[in-house]
């Protein structure tokens, strides 16, 4: 996958609206069951300053990923991943929130 081209038809796809359909972009990663039903479940959503990825139900992923960071680290990661810390756990989801952020459109630029 051509990282460059995926980041582009996100940004694309955010720049057309709420319409858009997030089908194409899932159609730059692997096509398996699991990314497929996700489709399903995903669309360009928009809040009162941006337009990004989101649920269907209107919930914005960088908005969802956020407010995981103030939760401690549930009980099936720490089964994966004993030795990660509370500290690390949010400084990975800031950096998630960060780049779903970095993918989002600026509604008064949109």
């Amino acid at each position: 996958m051509n990282k460059k081209k995926f980041l582009e038809v996100i940004g694309e796809q955010i720049q057309e609206g709420s319409g858009a359909s997030v089908d194409i972009i899932l159609r730059q990663i692997p096509d398996t069951s699991d990314n497929q039903e996700a489709v399903k479940n995903l669309s360009i959503q928009e809040d009162d300053n941006v337009v990004g990825v989101g649920s269907n139900s209107g919930v914005l992923a960088s908005s969802l990923i956020n407010s995981l960071e103030d939760l401690p680290v549930p009980a099936a990661i720490k089964l994966r991943y004993p030795h990660l810390h509370e500290k690390e756990w949010a400084s990975l989801l800031r950096y998630c929130t960060l780049v779903l952020c970095a993918l989002e459109e600026d509604k008064v630029d949109h």
